[in-house]
């Protein structure tokens, strides 16, 4: 039995578009969270979506699916008993509620699918199964009705092959995992001739190079730098296992570039996520009065103030230094997620694909306690620690070996900070 991947790109068999969130709602006339099989793309940010599997006794196989655009899972409209949308804060594994959040993966092959040309990426083809109705998600046909055209719907309960059956491709197999502008290495050290080979994406997520021209492949299986459309591109997924033991096989790629820095940034805070949230000791303080009157105490209570988080996006790869000034979000005492300034003790580090951020900033905390006659009280702060992600959009400039500047808009980024509020204090007479 297959196993989903962690990152999928779901396309429906019935029109080969893949799916997609909306983000313009109220522009285009449907609800909140909408999913679309409208996506051109597989690299498409709208188009990424995370598998998790559920986790209580008795939903074995079973999955909630995420959109990774703006955090949150997939469920059924409350004001529709048809509609699959992503609008779910949290997953929820109680089949009995409304709320529930599973679906159930139906495996139609067994096996990853094989391309005629063995270069095809991990792919399964499946239906998904809404756990609560027992029907199966649809390609939706509009009933006449333009604007729900191709929306994630709920089905029959039995197949529909017409309109049900889906392909999932794992989305690290994809070409993101490569930069748009590389260069390539070979066994001797020596850069393969073209300075410059810009990477473009096909829409099932092939790759193609070019320096004003495509790579193609040509009878002898040679490559030639010779195209001047698309038609003749052969894909070349990053992820191909090499067979060949010759060290001649191997391409190390290179980014080309001097320099990266992001601005710009737009944190999307409403559709960020708070999880793992926990009560957590911060420090232990203790009073004690040794006379036969009644004492009022300052006590006050010393301790670290720390916060972290770490910064993702499609920017950092294959070692190009990339930088960012600005802002970051923090759970704030209210338990909402505000934008904060970078605090000057901010540590930077980088740690594979991503930039982390750690700040700590010593504190006191004030507590007066009444303390009667000879007693000992102990003080306690606590406070809650959690996690959140927070999605955002930047605008990207890259400066190339040659002094050529590159800009881009993006909406990969996520932000994953941890830190705690909403500090309290206990006590406790001994």
């Amino acid at each position: 039995m297959p196993t989903l991947p962690r990152f999928v790109v779901v396309t429906s068999n019935t029109n080969g578009k893949y799916l997609r969130y909306i983000d313009e709602d109220i522009k285009n006339d449907v609800p909140a969270g909408y999913l679309k099989f409208s996506g051109q793309e597989a690299g498409s940010q709208y188009a990424k979506f995370e598998v998790e599997m559920a986790k209580s006794s008795g939903n074995e196989g079973l999955v909630h699916i995420k959109c990774c655009y703006n955090n949150k899972y997939w469920v059924r409209r409350p004001s529709s008993c048809y509609l699959i949308t992503a609008v779910a804060d949290e997953p929820v594994e109680d089949k009995s509620k409304y709320s529930c959040t599973l679906f159930e993966p139906v495996y139609i092959n067994d096996d990853f699918l094989v391309g005629d040309d063995k270069s095809t990426n991990h792919i399964l083809m499946l239906r998904f199964r809404h756990t609560g109705r027992g029907e199966y998600l649809t390609n939706n046909d509009g009933g006449g009705c333009p604007a729900i055209l191709g929306g994630l719907y709920l089905g029959r309960k039995s197949p529909n092959p017409q309109f049900d059956v889906f392909t999932v491709t794992d989305w690290e197999s994809l070409f993101m995992m490569l930069p748009k502008h590389v260069a390539f290495k070979g066994h001797n050290g020596n850069l393969l001739g073209t300075r410059l080979s810009e990477v473009f994406a096909s829409a099932d997520g092939g790759l193609s190079y070019s320096l004003g021209k495509l790579w193609r492949l040509t009878k002898g299986d040679w490559i030639c730098l010779d195209a001047d459309n698309s038609t003749s591109i052969k894909r070349f997924p990053v992820t191909e296992k090499i067979t060949s033991n010759d060290s001649e096989a191997y391409l190390e790629v290179k980014e080309l570039g001097v320099s990266k820095e992001i601005y710009n940034v737009t944190f999307r805070l409403v559709d960020a996520i708070i999880y793992n949230k926990k009560v957590v000791e911060i420090v232990v303080g203790e009073a004690v009065n040794r006379t036969k009157e009644t004492q009022t105490v300052e006590l006050n209570l010393w301790y670290k103030k720390t916060r972290s988080g770490s910064l993702k996006s499609s920017v950092f790869k294959l070692g190009v230094q990339s930088s960012i000034d600005g802002e970051v979000p923090v759970i704030a005492d209210n338990g909402k997620i505000e934008v904060d300034e970078f605090a000057e003790s901010v540590e930077r580090r980088k740690t594979g694909a991503a930039t982390t951020f750690t700040c700590s900033v010593n504190e006191v905390a004030v507590y007066k306690v009444v303390l009667t006659a000879m007693a000992t009280v102990k003080v306690r702060l606590l406070a809650t620690k959690a996690s959140y992600d927070v999605p955002f959009s930047y605008t990207e400039r890259q400066t190339l070996a040659d002094g050529t500047i590159i800009t881009n808009d993006m909406d990969d980024g996520v932000y994953c900070g941890t830190n705690t509020f909403d500090f309290k204090f206990e006590t406790t007479e001994e």
